[in-house]
């Protein structure tokens, strides 16, 4: 049988039986230890907590910024007033690859709201649930308001 000894260490330890697993999970262990109560090696310097200090000083600049731009966007963001939908309504027959958004993009005024919302609009006209229920197919017809937020068309 083997002796082994650690440089840290004045205690001996004896394997059974050169059992390799044995020796190598002690020495594993008693590496482990050493790693965690020696000092480390390396000391920050000056120079390393300046650049320390740069990085959060950036940081938080950073997230200042960040910050400032956001709550100007949401002061310049308010929300958008009420739709208004003409009264007046029109028949628009479908065409092959059209879409409620799409015809909700040919209203005059379209530009002023949420596209969603004029889409959302058509959907829920009682004259148009039975023909979207299936969706909308070529050749059939929904009502659209003639404009949104009183905006006239240019054709004439």
């Amino acid at each position: 049988m083997r002796e082994i000894q650690t440089k840290h260490h004045e205690q001996k330890y004896v394997p059974k039986n050169d059992n390799f697993d044995e020796i190598l999970g002690w020495q594993s262990r008693d590496a482990a230890k050493r790693m965690v109560e020696e000092e480390p090696t390396v000391k920050p310097t000056e120079s390393d907590y300046t650049l320390r200090n740069k990085l959060i000083a950036t940081g938080v600049g950073a997230t200042a910024v960040i910050s400032g731009l956001v709550g100007l966007n949401a002061l310049g963001n308010s929300p958008e007033p009420t739709p208004t939908f003409s009264k007046e309504m029109t028949l628009v027959a479908a065409i092959n690859g059209d879409s409620i958004f799409s015809i909700a993009n040919k209203i005059p005024g379209h530009k002023t709201v949420d596209i969603r919302d004029a889409a959302d609009y058509i959907s829920t006209r009682p004259v148009n649930i039975d023909v979207l229920k299936d969706g909308l197919q070529s050749g059939e017809q929904i009502e659209v308001p003639v404009s949104i937020n009183g905006v006239e068309s240019s054709e004439k």
